[in-house]
C-alpha cells in the first residue's frame, strides 16, 4: 500500500510504500512546539510529489522543512544516526507523521526521547 502525507494546504505532498516500524516522540523544544511524531526512512524510500518551494530552517544538523504557504512542519534531513554497513546511506528522511492523509498509526510503537536533555 501506498501512504501519503500532506501539509494543511496540500503544496506540500509525500508518498511513502510503508508505514515505519516505530515512531519518535521528542520532548524538545522544536518537536514539541510544533507537535510532530517522526517515521524515520531513508531517502530512497520517500518520494515528494510536490513541494512548491519550502521553507528550510538549519540551526544544527538537522535540515527541518515546512510549507512555505501555510507553515506546516513536514519533514527534516538528518544524520542517520543509525548508519551500519557500507551500503548504509548516511542520511534519513524524518517525516512527520501527523500528516498522513491514509492509514492509521495506532498500534505503531512510540519511542519517547529525551531531547531536552540530549541535544
Amino acid at each position: 500500500m501506498t501512504y501519503t502525507l500532506s501539509c494543511v494546504c496540500a503544496a506540500t505532498r509525500i508518498k511513502v510504500d510503508s508505514l515505519p516500524a516505530w515512531v519518535a516522540n521528542c520532548n524538545c523544544s522544536y518537536c514539541s512546539k510544533k507537535g510532530a511524531i517522526w517515521g524515520y526512512y531513508p531517502p530512497s524510500q520517500v518520494r515528494f510529489l510536490t513541494d512548491d518551494a519550502p521553507g528550510v530552517w538549519q540551526p544544527n544538523t538537522n535540515e527541518h522543512h515546512f510549507c512555505a504557504r501555510c507553515g506546516t512542519t513536514t519533514h527534516a534531513i538528518t544524520p542517520n544516526w543509525q548508519v551500519e554497513g557500507p551500503d548504509a546511506e548516511p542520511t534519513q528522511v524524518s517525516l512527520n507523521m501527523r500528516l498522513l492523509d491514509n492509514g492509521d498509526l495506532a498500534g505503531i510503537p512510540v519511542e519517547q526521547i529525551d531531547g531536552k536533555a540530549g541535544w
